[in-house]
C-alpha cells in the first residue's frame, strides 16, 4: 500500500485512525490506571507535614545543644541561681560605663531536667560601652546567651542609645544523692524470765526440816 503523504484523502484517513487509536489509548488507560483517591492524597500531606514537624523538632533540639554548649549551665535552684545571673550582669554594665535601668525575669522553659530562664535587660550608654557590653555578655565565663537585641538612638546630638537585651540562661537543677542506708535497729536486750522453782519440792523439804 502506497501512502502519499500531503493534502488528500489517504493521508487525512490514517491521520484520523491514529486520532482514533490514541483516543482510545487514553480512554482505557483513564478506566484501568487506578487513580489517587482522596483519602490517600490526604494521608500523604499528613505524613510529609509529620516529616517536616520531626525535622524541625530535630533541628531546634540540635540548636538548643549548641547554644548549651557554647554557654554552659548554671548550678542549683532557680531562686539561688537568679541574683548570681544579676550580679554578673550588673558587673558587666559597671565595668562598660553602661547603665543598667532593669532586669526583668521572664517564665522560664523546662526542658527535662534543665531550665531556661529568660531575663530581659533595659539599659542605655553610649552606643559604642553598649556594643562591648553585649559582647561581654555573650562570653563563655558568662554562661549566659543573648537572643533579642533591640537599640534605639537616645539623643540625635549624641551616640547616647537606649538598649533593650533579652538573654537566656540554662540552670539544670542539683542533682540528689540517695543514700542506701538502712535505718538503725537498737538491740534490745530482754531480760531472761525467772527459773521457776519447784515450790511443791521446797515446801516438802521445809516440812521434813522441822519433823
Amino acid at each position: 500500500m502506497n501512502l502519499e503523504i500531503g493534502n488528500n484523502r489517504k493521508t487525512w484517513n490514517a491521520v484520523c485512525a491514529l486520532a482514533l487509536v490514541l483516543m482510545l489509548v487514553i480512554a482505557l488507560a483513564d478506566m484501568f490506571v487506578p487513580k489517587p483517591t482522596e483519602a490517600k492524597e490526604k494521608a500523604n500531606r499528613h505524613q510529609q507535614v509529620n516529616e517536616l514537624e520531626r525535622k524541625i523538632k530535630t533541628d531546634e533540639d540540635y540548636l538548643q545543644e549548641l547554644i548549651l554548649a557554647e554557654t554552659g549551665t548554671w548550678e542549683g535552684d532557680q531562686e539561688v541561681v537568679t541574683p548570681k545571673i544579676l550580679q554578673t550582669v550588673s558587673q558587666l554594665a559597671s565595668a562598660h560605663n553602661v547603665n543598667l535601668k532593669s532586669f526583668r525575669p521572664q517564665s522560664p522553659v523546662s526542658d527535662g531536667d534543665t531550665i531556661r530562664a529568660h531575663f530581659v535587660i533595659l539599659a542605655d550608654g553610649k552606643f559604642p560601652n553598649m556594643a562591648a557590653f553585649m559582647k561581654a555578655l555573650e562570653s563563655n565565663s558568662t554562661k549566659i546567651g543573648t537572643n533579642v537585641v533591640q537599640i534605639a538612638s537616645a539623643d540625635q546630638e549624641s551616640d547616647m542609645v537606649n538598649a533593650t537585651i533579652g538573654i537566656v540562661a540554662y540552670i539544670k537543677a542539683p542533682q540528689v544523692v540517695a543514700t542506701n542506708r538502712r535505718p538503725s535497729t537498737t538491740n534490745t536486750v530482754k531480760p531472761r524470765p525467772a527459773n521457776n522453782t519447784d515450790t511443791t519440792n521446797s515446801e516438802e523439804k521445809t516440812n521434813g526440816t522441822k519433823e
